[in-house]
């Protein structure tokens, strides 16, 4: 984010909002989603958590292995 950049909360009508994100100046204007800012601490928790505890987490293909085998079971 630039430093001469401002940022504002803004509460938007549900059935305006796709219409005003098309209004705005891509060149003078940055989105951040509400949840941008909880989600980077969610991420820095489980990868330090990951850090200091690696074995306690499954990797991606051994998961998929466990849905495989729990599906055939199914």
């Amino acid at each position: 984010m630039s430093k001469n950049m401002t940022k504002i909360t803004l509460l938007i009508k549900d059935d305006y909002i796709d219409s005003f994100m098309q209004e705005l100046p891509r060149d003078k204007v940055i989105v951040i989603e509400e949840d941008f800012n909880e989600n980077i601490e969610k991420l820095t928790n489980v990868v330090n958590e990951y850090n200091n505890d690696s074995g306690k987490f499954i990797s991606y293909y051994d998961s998929m292995k466990n849905i495989k085998s729990w599906l055939e079971q199914r």
